[in-house]
């Protein structure tokens, strides 16, 4: 995947913080086969193990994708399970100590249950599904 350290076409930065509380977030936007990242983060494994799902997931029109992911929230909250599910499991194959994949899972489930997405379900039900995706 190509990282770029601007914002994604399609207006969708905008889109994303009309529609979604990104207050205090650095979000990175996959597009295609490029990783947005407006904010110049470090892209770590487990989050391009993330973006490389929505990339696949978003196929050949990820401007019909971004469409349907802002305005439908099931849709959205399908497409992140996987992509979470999958960075997990990149988790868990890397970091042996017990608490700090822990602390990471509660990590993912915050962001999962939390405002950034719409707070489309509940903690203890994002730590269950995430986790028992592997």
């Amino acid at each position: 995947m190509n990282v770029e350290e601007s914002n994604p076409p399609f207006n969708i930065r905008q889109r994303c913080e009309n529609a979604f509380n990104l207050s205090g977030v650095v979000p990175v936007f996959t597009v295609g086969s490029t990783i947005f990242n407006p904010s110049g983060v470090i892209i770590d494994e487990f989050i391009l193990a993330h973006e490389q799902v929505h990339a696949i997931q978003q196929g050949e029109n990820p401007a019909i994708w971004w469409g349907k992911y802002i305005n439908d929230e099931d849709f959205r909250f399908e497409q992140e399970l996987k992509a979470y599910r999958v960075q997990y499991r990149v988790m868990s194959a890397m970091v042996k100590d017990r608490n700090l994949l822990s602390k990471m899972l509660y990590a993912l489930a915050g962001d999962l249950s939390g405002k950034m997405y719409g707070s489309m379900c509940k903690f203890q039900d994002a730590l269950k599904l995430i986790k028992n995706g592997i």
